[in-house]
């Protein structure tokens, strides 16, 4: 149970930070305009290293090949979306 409070307080605070970074994002958004400058590009690439998933564990193994990768995402969300 304290390990599921724990990851919910982590999912808040995780929340709570990329809320602060968004609103900062906007801010400087407002300062600097709206062209392709190098912040521009930094929050971008920021964004995709932040969202992306580099491995998995399969069978308390952790695995970072691609189509590895792949198969559990698919496994995960069909298991996930499926009707019911």
């Amino acid at each position: 149970m304290r390990i599921m409070e724990l990851f919910t307080q982590l999912r808040l605070v995780d929340k709570k930070l990329d809320s602060l970074s968004r609103q900062k994002a906007r801010a400087n958004w407002f300062k600097f305009g709206d062209t392709n400058s190098k912040f521009f590009h930094f929050v971008i690439r920021w964004r995709r290293l932040k969202n992306e998933v580099r491995g998995v564990e399969v069978d308390n193994q952790w695995c970072e090949e691609p189509e590895v990768v792949r198969r559990e995402a698919k496994i995960l969300f069909e298991q996930r979306f499926m009707a019911t």
